[in-house]
């Protein structure tokens, strides 16, 4: 199965395990099985890469496979691997333009876990300028709005009278 690894800046994994882009590993050369996400935003996950430096890789993951049933989101699609193939790092104008065809709890997810630059975060005001459903995510993700939600529960009344 192909799909994301996410690692910190050295990387290194959650457990400080270290990998190489373009290795190959097994569950007896780091003592473990391997972890690959489906969707990039959800490799994200307990990185916290809104702050820290984060490499997205492309991965293979190989051999005895199982998908990981997640206790607290069911929309998480992960899969834990006997052996993984580190491909190659995900290029960030890659990683910027997937997050921008997201929608919804996806571009939620995404916005929670990446570290934008300044010229990022206007490419997504700009994109989601107009867009009623996706807005109220950028303002309060982005813009810092905490009231963005109620807001825009607050403009659905007044368009439904």
């Amino acid at each position: 199965m192909k799909g994301y690894m996410c690692f910190f800046e050295d990387m290194t994994d959650l457990q400080k395990d270290k990998f190489k882009i373009g290795e190959r590993y097994n569950k007896d050369d780091k003592n473990k099985r391997f972890v690959i996400y489906e969707y990039l935003e959800d490799s994200l996950r307990n990185y916290h890469a809104e702050r820290n430096n984060v490499k997205i890789c492309f991965a293979l993951g190989y051999g005895d496979g199982r998908k990981i049933e997640d206790t607290t989101s069911d929309y998480i699609e992960r899969y834990e691997f006997d052996n993984v193939a580190i491909i190659k790092e995900v290029p960030r104008e890659f990683i910027i333009e997937y997050g921008l065809n997201l929608y919804d709890q996806r571009l939620i997810r995404f916005l929670q876990g990446f570290k934008l630059t300044n010229e990022e975060k206007d490419l997504f005001r700009l994109k989601f300028e107009g867009d009623r459903r996706a807005f109220p995510i950028i303002d309060y993700y982005i813009n810092g709005n905490i009231y963005a939600f109620k807001e825009a529960l607050e403009k659905e009344k007044h368009i439904k009278l």
